[in-house]
This record gives C-alpha cells, structure tokens and sequence, in this order.
C-alpha cells in the first residue's frame, strides 16, 4: 500500500513539474 502510494506521489510530482515548466 505504501510503496503504491509512493509510486503515485512521485508520478503525479513528476506531471506537477511538468505543468510548472510550462
């Protein structure tokens, strides 16, 4: 459950990155 959670936290930080970018 953790390690899922982690996995969604870094992939939505990575489109968050990309949104701020923009």
């Amino acid at each position: 459950f953790f390690e899922m959670s982690r996995h969604e936290a870094v992939k939505a930080l990575d489109i968050y990155k990309r949104a701020g970018q923009q």
